[in-house]
């Protein structure tokens, strides 16, 4: 179970500011006391003014003060209220409000037994078990046979050069590759990792403590006596002392000695921002999943279903100029050398199972043979299956992206557990390098089919244009309705749930209409999200600022919560690191000029410092 404290309120309708204060500073005091365990808060707080979603005031049902109170409170400790939804009437009086949103699944709302309605929460209120985790092989590359690795490459150089050539079928050549590697790694000690959840601030004097303090429970639980009780507690209590030491050294260190963090601090507050353990329950008909296989399975098929089928239909002629076919590519061994040295060893080994530690390290001597591997690949059109799945891929030639794209599989891996092979019959493989050039060419003849303005980033497409009448709106829908049609050619479909439409304008009567586009209507909206910066109707940057504010706050707290022990130097590069680039990303764009706006952003930086100090 997780340790977490509940609460329940009913603030009564009147004005009161001072009772509102009341009720913020009772929970700051217990948030302060148990600052690492969820609170939730909820109950009616009977605040109809508040706009909960845009976090601000609307009419004046209660004082600003009093609603200022809370929202102040709520960025202070990093809170969110997540009942998006009306209570009562047009109005959202009944709240939830928790410090680990991440641990909400849902929240919706049931009939209630007054003139409210009912706010039911679906959460995670125990840890999913944490599955074994499988033992890893680790290379204790220090204690290598170097010299007995150099001859085996030295020979089997000597000989692959000799027997092979690029006319080979370069299935052949990577498989005697690659059992010369499984030779050589036989040469290198290695040792297994079974467990990844360790703390590794845990040495070898905690778990010695641990050990003792495990004998005097065991002890005093036979015994009963009350003296062996209380020399127990007292060493409870030096063993909780010496973690925190060793945690705050553990956490010092992570700084070198210029002052600059290390990349274990960042891999470390990555693992500490998730809530809970594992992917959560999955319901497929009305059953909840909850083993790890099922739950691969269940999303294996999902993503298997989303596939394009495959259809003998001939694709849309594309009237480009032509290109002149690129020159012969002759893969040079200086070249390979570059790039295996260019590997980064931190990362785990692929299908293929060679570390890159090895190909690095002896990368003079593999780079001969790696050579005819790939003057093989390229001049014969065709890809190893362990490179199908692996990351690494060999530039471009014609006819190669054909090999590239066919007989690909995917599986699904949870919590280690790793459901079938299914084939993949459409997109772009996921991870690999040419995959965004891939997409890219893929939708590159999009803008020429429509006369509006566009912009293209990734797989986000925004259209826009300048409407002055009537005509203007039939001439956006008629793009749109090409838009429709280009992607049905293709085979593709957008994502209607994240189409939106927003009129921009200070015109008292607007141009008005709507657009559809796949026979639904497009959503209108006050504010839309681009490239990070949210853009509203009026061409104000309330908005943005509110958002940024608030996900500010949030880390803030969130550093707050796992670094309040820690060095100075540790808050400060977090808060420069984690935070500020949140408060000034495209500030250029969005810099604010209303002293509301000023006041918001400089709040979180007041916080940062003020706890940076405690």
């Amino acid at each position: 179970m997780i340790d977490q404290n509940n609460f329940s309120l009913g603030r009564p309708p009147n004005k009161e500011v001072q009772n509102v204060k009341d009720l913020c500073d009772l929970f700051t005091s217990i948030t302060t006391t148990y600052p690492n365990i969820p609170n939730w808060l909820a109950g009616d707080l009977n605040l109809s003014n508040i706009d909960w979603e845009n976090s601000c005031t609307q009419g004046s049902a209660y004082p600003l003060a009093l609603c200022d109170t809370v929202f102040d409170f709520l960025q202070e400790y990093g809170f969110t209220q997540v009942v998006n939804f009306p209570t009562r009437a047009n109005n959202t009086l009944d709240v939830f409000i928790t410090n680990r949103p991440s641990l909400i699944h849902s929240c919706s709302s049931i009939a209630g037994i007054s003139d409210h309605e009912a706010v039911c929460i679906e959460s995670s209120i125990t840890l999913s078990q944490q599955q074994q985790c499988t033992e890893r092989k680790l290379y204790l590359w220090h204690k290598a046979d170097t010299s007995s690795i150099n001859e085996i490459i030295t020979q089997f150089t000597s000989s692959f050069l000799n027997k092979f050539s690029p006319s080979t079928p370069v299935d052949t050549l990577w498989e005697e590759f690659k059992m010369m590697c499984f030779d050589c790694l036989g040469l290198v000690p290695t040792k297994l990792r079974s467990n990844r959840s360790k703390q590794p601030w845990i040495n070898a004097y905690i778990r010695r403590l641990s050990r003792k303090k495990q004998r005097l429970y065991n002890l005093a639980k036979f015994s009963n006596s009350r003296h062996n009780w209380e020399v127990y507690r007292t060493f409870k209590r030096k063993v909780q002392g010496e973690c925190r030491k060793a945690y705050n050294n553990y956490i010092g260190g992570l700084i070198d000695e210029k002052g600059s963090v290390t990349k274990k601090l960042w891999s470390y507050i990555k693992n500490q921002r998730k809530d809970h353990c594992g992917l959560a329950p999955l319901k497929v008909d009305g059953v909840a999943y909850n083993d790890s296989l099922d739950k691969a399975k269940i999303l294996n098929h999902y993503f298997t279903s989303v596939f394009t089928p495959i259809t003998t239909d001939t694709p849309p002629l594309m009237n480009q100029p032509p290109t002149a076919d690129i020159d012969p590519i002759q893969v040079d061994i200086n070249g390979v050398v570059e790039l295996l040295n260019s590997l980064e060893t931190h990362k785990a080994a692929g299908p293929d199972e060679i570390p890159a530690q090895f190909l690095k390290e002896f990368s003079e001597l593999l780079a001969p043979s790696l050579t005819v591997v790939f003057q093989a690949s390229l001049n014969q059109c065709s890809l190893p299956s362990d490179w199908k799945r692996a990351y690494i891929v060999p530039i471009f030639k014609k006819d190669w992206i054909k090999n590239f794209m066919l007989n690909r599989s995917q599986c699904v891996v949870v919590d280690g557990q790793q459901s079938d092979l299914t084939g993949v019959s459409s997109g772009v493989p996921q991870g690999t390098v040419l995959a965004p050039l891939l997409f890219l060419c893929f939708i590159n003849d999009l803008p020429n089919r429509i006369t509006s303005k566009i912009k293209l980033y990734a797989d986000d497409v925004l259209l826009y244009t300048t409407i002055h009448s009537q005509d203007g709106c039939h001439r956006l829908q008629q793009d749109l309705n090409t838009l429709e049609q280009w992607a049905a050619d293709w085979k593709m479909s957008f994502n209607l749930q994240k189409c939106e439409f927003l009129r921009i304008t200070n015109k008292k009567h607007p141009i008005l209409a709507q657009y559809t586009l796949q026979s639904k209507t497009i959503k209108e909206v006050t504010h839309a999200k681009y490239l990070g910066v949210t853009i509203d109707k009026n061409l104000s940057w309330s908005e943005h600022i509110k958002q940024i504010t608030k996900k500010a706050n949030n880390t803030k707290c969130f550093l707050q919560r796992n670094l309040s022990k820690c060095p100075l130097q540790v808050k400060s590069n977090c808060y420069k690191a984690l935070v500020k680039p949140i408060l000034e990303y495209a500030a250029t764009v969005w810099s604010p000029h209303t002293q509301r706006d000023i006041d918001a952003i400089e709040n979180v930086q007041r916080r940062a410092a003020r706890q940076m100090q405690e």
